[in-house]
């Protein structure tokens, strides 16, 4: 119970710490308007308004590599239920992604291409962690 627990745990603190910094990265790559106060809801919506369209793309493409690479450590570390581990996961950073859509206003596009990555990105971590797995049993025996 504690390998299904700290596996499932250690995928969705690495996925979400690999949001939170790999967020910080997207004013680098794409030009962000300026925002005086994050915190003021008006201020922000007009932020958003004014975001490129490549800013919202890295965001998704964030949130895909995230959710796959949390899956994909714990199906590295999880013994048994490998998959299932792996999409819970997925559902923990689509969770946290749902309730950032609620907290700040987002494109809809941006909202309905997030929600369609998360899952399947955990599957495939899920799957080619199970792989990863697999080979190192049989070089042990």
């Amino acid at each position: 119970m504690w390998n299904r627990f700290l596996a499932v745990f250690l995928g969705a603190f690495v996925a979400l710490f690999l949001i939170g910094g790999l967020e910080q990265l997207i004013p680098l790559i794409c030009h962000l308007p300026p925002m005086n106060d994050p915190n003021d809801k008006k201020e922000f919506a007009e932020m958003i308004a004014r975001t490129p369209t490549s800013a919202f793309l890295c965001l998704v493409f964030i949130y895909l590599i995230s959710s796959f690479i949390g899956s994909l450590i714990t199906s590295i570390i999880a013994k048994e239920n490998k998959e299932r581990m792996a999409l819970g996961v997925g559902v923990i950073v689509m969770a946290g992604g749902i309730a950032n859509f609620l907290m700040r206003p987002h494109p809809i596009w941006v909202v309905v291409c997030s929600m369609l990555v998360y899952l399947p990105a955990a599957f495939l971590g899920g799957k080619l962690g199970g792989i990863f797995r697999k080979k190192d049993t049989i070089q042990k025996t």
